[in-house]
């Protein structure tokens, strides 16, 4: 009776042996060793593997639709000549309009339209180099812009533009009152039209 037990206490124990390996097997075919590659991996599958991946560069796209550009503009020397002498005193204030139009004539000529956006703060940021080609028409510090980036007037009001197309956009001045829309308004139709040749001459010039 005795020997029978023992025999039936080794079988169970050899079972256990034999079961005990074949789950260790398993296991061990389940989960490949650590940096290994499973069946069908092509790499990025690991989120190890993807946070290390590079990542493509160039401007992305913001809810404005205004891209995002990295590096600093480009200064056009010509330009930033043109636009120290806004709000000369030495010089009437309708010379001025004259020389943002010559400004946004540069813009036209290396673009093919007037700045995007119908607010001052948004022509000027594609002015002062908020753009694809990184070419800044007016200094980021000139003198002829307040604390918000909008390009103002020699008594400090920021200009009203208003597009008309895609290549006429309306300036116009507050004048002395800072008022728009009143008598001392100074603004675009006392300007002749024209196209400003030697500008767009000029653009076809500047290499990028």
């Amino acid at each position: 009776m005795e020997k029978k037990a023992i025999l039936i206490l080794l079988g169970v124990a050899a079972l256990l042996t034999v079961v005990g390996a074949l789950l260790m097997n398993g296991i061990g075919r389940a989960v490949p060793p650590t940096g290994a590659a499973s069946p069908g991996d092509t790499g990025g599958s690991s989120g190890i593997a993807s946070s290390s991946a590079p990542r493509p560069s160039g401007p992305s796209a913001s809810s404005s639709g205004v891209g995002h550009f990295s590096g600093e503009p480009r200064v056009i020397p010509q330009m930033e000549t043109l636009s120290e002498q806004l709000n000369d005193p030495n010089t009437p204030p309708i010379e001025d309009l004259y020389l943002i139009e010559e400004l946004v004539a540069f813009h036209i000529s290396m673009f093919q339209s007037i700045p995007p956006g119908g607010e001052n703060v948004d022509i000027m940021r594609s002015m002062t180099g908020i753009n694809p080609k990184r070419v800044a028409i007016v200094p980021p510090g000139s003198p002829a812009l307040n604390a918000q980036g909008e390009l103002v007037d020699r008594w400090g009001t920021p200009y009203h533009f208003h597009p008309v197309s895609s290549s006429r956009l309306e300036i116009r001045s507050a004048g002395p009152d800072g008022q728009l829309w009143t008598d001392d308004d100074i603004h675009q139709e006392e300007i002749e039209e024209g196209t400003p040749a030697e500008i767009e001459a000029f653009a076809d010039t500047v290499s990028l």
